[in-house]
């Protein structure tokens, strides 16, 4: 795929032991990754993501019992396969991640406890500058 960008950032262990080269070396990683970035938003590239709306889906599990476990939201089941329609690529994401990982409660309050987990992780990511 000759229009994917990537960044190459090697680990250096001779870098990574001295704290200042470290400080350095991450700061210049991360301007060469955020140049990076800036060039995926290129209109003339090809979108990553395809498919358009509207989605008629279908999540197969392994077992009768998982598309139970896994359907608090209540979607139409089939035996193994639950099924749903979206008319938005946004309605889609949000199904499969309601399926996928979060409990219902979990998904209700995903707007007070995904601030806290982004806190969380910066505060955890500045222990290794």
């Amino acid at each position: 795929m000759e229009w994917l960008v990537t960044y190459e950032i090697a680990k250096d262990p001779e870098i990574y032991g001295d704290e200042k080269k470290r400080r350095e070396y991450i700061r210049q990683k991360r301007e060469g990754l955020g140049t990076k970035i800036k060039e995926i938003s290129n209109p003339e590239r090809k979108p990553l993501f395809t498919m358009m709306p509207p989605f008629d889906c279908r999540v197969i599990f392994h077992q009768e019992a998982e598309a139970r476990r896994m359907n608090p939201w209540n979607f139409p089941k089939e035996g193994r396969v639950l099924h749903f329609h979206s008319e938005k690529n946004l309605d889609l994401y949000q199904n499969l991640i309601k399926i996928a990982y979060f409990p219902k409660l979990a998904f209700q309050m995903r707007s007070l406890v995904l601030p806290l987990t982004r806190i969380a992780w910066k505060i955890q990511s500045l222990r290794h500058l």
